[in-house]
């Protein structure tokens, strides 16, 4: 599970993640047992998780543990607190807005991933209609012509005109005037028929437009001040390569104001490109904005763990360590001196190791109770009463070198 969580916040734009996982009991006869995973994720900024990135974790766990499915997988997003309910759902406008300017962010991270660690923030404006659908019929001016039939008829007769009425008694009645050249008598009849068959041609055009279109997208670039000193420095270096870092001079105003202005227009000309046409006439590059901000180095962390607090106890209790160290190391020498014999005493123990010792007067009682811990005096030599206290109690031999130490350091 740890492995997980540390492959899911490789994806740019979550910064923790962590994954929980369980088994439950069989049931029954079955001889599957119930599985499940909780995934935590905290992404970078503000912003919750795109629905599909969401998708892609539960896909990557799936397919993590055999024979679990995505239903039993639960991604919870730490921002996405901040939103009532399921928000991709809800306000389907946001979601899209919100995907639009990750794209977008993406795309200008990849575009100046040579200019280090960057700040990039887009904000997209989108046409609210949720889809448009056209359907268009347009008819020809001339018809197409699939069948043509035409048929010409001319006739044409001609019958003479009327010679008289046949027989004796009409012809009888004396002589009458008559016509004897009739005109003829003519007809034509001229019959043209024509038939076509055709069409009209027609276009039909659908189309559709997708809902939220995006109208326009601003990005705003944000470099470290000290991105403006590295590159002065690069040039000076690449201008004059037979001196060193030491050697260059300290940048003026005006020199960083046109580095910033040069800066500035290789920025816009490199994400200018990137981002959805402008309307004809005009100017891409005022969509993007280009800023600097203060990189404040970071305070050092001590180190942590036990390796921290021991090397912070050392700092502070040295001295007390050395106390020690030289009490047992007189403790040591007289336990030498006490198995070697008087004549081996060494001198140094002798003469109190350069200390000044106080001398017990004669006069005190001699205490001979064997079970007070502490120092007898007997009168004695001193060398004689701590070799007798370290024999019989090292310990409280220890504390008496350390007092006497104490002293003569203060």
């Amino acid at each position: 599970a740890q492995d997980l969580g540390a492959k899911i916040s490789a994806f740019p734009e979550i910064r923790w993640a962590s994954v929980e996982y369980d088994q439950g009991e069989r049931t029954g006869l079955s001889r599957a047992r119930p599985q499940s995973a909780s995934v935590v994720a905290s992404p970078e900024g503000s912003e919750p998780l795109t629905k599909a990135r969401v998708n892609m974790i539960k896909e990557l766990i799936r397919g993590s543990y055999a024979g679990m499915t995505s239903e039993d997988v639960v991604v919870i997003d730490t921002n996405a607190s901040h939103l009532n309910g399921d928000w991709e759902h809800e306000d389907p406008m946001l979601r899209k807005r919100l995907e639009e300017e990750k794209a977008y962010e993406q795309k200008v991270l990849r575009a100046l991933v040579g200019y280090g660690p960057i700040r990039v923030a887009a904000h997209a404006e989108l046409d609210p209609t949720m889809g448009v659908e056209k359907a268009v019929l347009k008819y020809d001016s001339e018809r197409t012509t699939l069948q043509e039939y035409s048929k010409k008829v001319d006739e044409q007769s001609t019958r003479q005109g009327p010679k008289g009425v046949p027989g004796t008694a009409p012809n009888a009645i004396g002589n009458r005037a008559t016509t004897l050249d009739e005109p003829e008598q003519s007809s034509k009849t001229k019959q043209d028929e024509r038939e076509a068959t055709g069409v009209v041609g027609q276009q039909y055009e659908l189309s559709k437009l997708a809902a939220l279109q995006v109208k326009k997208v601003t990005v705003s670039v944000g470099l470290p001040t000290s991105y403006y000193d590295r590159v002065m420095m690069q040039d000076f270096l690449r201008e004059n390569p037979d001196k060193t870092a030491a050697d260059m001079p300290k940048p003026t105003i005006a020199m960083l104001q046109q580095k910033r202005t040069e800066t500035e227009g290789k920025i816009k000309a490199a994400v200018a490109p990137l981002l959805p046409p402008v309307p004809a006439g005009e100017d891409p590059l005022p969509l993007v904005h280009v800023w600097d901000f203060p990189d404040i180095p970071e305070p050092i962390v001590a180190a942590g763990g036990g390796t921290g607090k021991a090397l912070t106890w050392l700092s502070e209790s040295w001295p007390s360590l050395v106390m020690l160290g030289l009490a047992a190391v007189a403790i040591l020498i007289a336990r030498s001196a006490l198995l070697g014999g008087g004549s081996g005493t060494p001198r140094d123990f002798n003469e109190g190791f350069g200390l000044e010792l106080p001398t017990p007067p004669k006069e005190e009682e001699v205490v001979n109770s064997d079970d007070k811990e502490g120092m007898q005096i007997t009168g004695g030599s001193l060398k004689e009463e701590l070799v007798r206290m370290v024999d019989k109690n090292p310990e409280v031999a220890a504390n008496v070198l350390r007092s006497w130490i104490t002293e003569n350091a203060a």
